[in-house]
Parts: C-alpha cells; sequence; structure tokens
C-alpha cells in the first residue's frame, strides 16, 4: 500500500512538470512568412519577407479589397542580421515554419559569399 502512494504521488509530479506548454506562442503575436528572397547588394544582404495579413484571408469586412500579404525588406551584413532587423520594422515576430518559397538572386546563388 505504501509503495502504490508512493508511486502514485511520483506520477503526479511527474505530469505537473511535463505540461509542455512553456514556450508557446500566441497566434496574435506572429507574423506568418509565406515567402522570403535573399539578394546581395554590395557587401550587405537584402532580405524581403512577404508576411500573410489574417484579417484579409479571413474575409473581407467591406471597402476596397487589399492584398492578403505585406512585403518587408531591410539589409545586413548577414541573412540572420537582416531577420532580426525585419523584427522590428514589422509589428510582429516573423514566424518561419510555414514558408512556402525561398528566392535567391542570380548573383547570389552563382557566386555565394562574394
Amino acid at each position: 500500500m505504501k509503495r502504490r502512494s508512493l508511486l502514485l504521488c511520483l506520477l503526479v509530479l511527474m505530469q505537473i512538470g511535463l505540461t509542455g506548454c512553456s514556450s508557446r506562442e500566441e497566434m496574435n503575436d506572429l507574423a506568418i512568412a509565406v515567402g522570403i528572397g535573399i539578394d546581395k547588394v554590395g557587401d550587405e544582404f537584402q532580405v524581403s519577407a512577404q508576411v500573410v495579413l489574417p484579417s484579409q484571408i479571413a474575409g473581407s469586412k467591406g471597402g476596397s479589397p487589399q492584398s492578403p500579404v505585406n512585403l518587408y525588406k531591410t539589409t545586413g551584413k548577414t541573412v540572420y542580421e537582416a531577420l532580426r532587423k525585419i523584427t522590428t520594422v514589422s509589428p510582429r515576430k516573423i514566424y518561419i515554419s510555414h514558408l512556402r518559397i525561398l528566392v535567391l538572386s542570380e548573383d547570389l546563388a552563382r557566386g555565394g559569399n562574394s
């Protein structure tokens, strides 16, 4: 009986620590990117991110129809730095897990980092 209650207590304590919601992100705080373009401008990278506007996709609310996406562009010494700069321009954090297309310029694809 004592062993069974100890095992039950241990299982309950394990469930508290293994909830799995510690790194969740609210959908209202994310900007879902569906396309990213990378180009080399001088010695810097120019990154363009096409972000979906959920309010335009959910349905039109009257008035003139707008494009269902926004385009954000920034430059940086690395691609990562330019992506981080887009977050300062965008009102939400760029979420690239649902990326559908990645476009590289021809010069960048042929020349690499040079």
